[in-house]
């Protein structure tokens, strides 16, 4: 039976997992998109631009949607682990 302390640190990794690599995706982005600026005309960067807006919410979706998924998780061994109960009163 794992620990509260245990169990909250389980979910901190992967938390710091899943925003480090989202992290680094939209940093990849920010440069590609900067590269891409440079000897382009201004429509053309444009659709760039839109499209990456695209690839942004996408991952904001994502995230938030991992980041549930974890939290549920989280949930799911407190009260496996009987940290957390709920108890019905009649």
């Amino acid at each position: 039976m794992l620990s509260f302390n245990g169990i909250l640190n389980d979910v901190s990794d992967e938390i710091d997992r899943e925003l480090s690599w989202r992290k680094k995706e939209l940093n990849s982005l920010r440069e590609e998109l900067d590269n891409f600026s440079k000897n382009r005309e201004e429509k053309e960067f444009s659709f760039f631009k839109r499209g990456s807006i695209a690839l942004n919410y996408a991952h904001l979706e994502g995230g938030v949607k991992n980041l549930f998924i974890i939290y549920l998780k989280f949930l799911n061994k407190l009260f496996d682990n009987k940290i957390l109960s709920i108890e019905k009163k009649i």
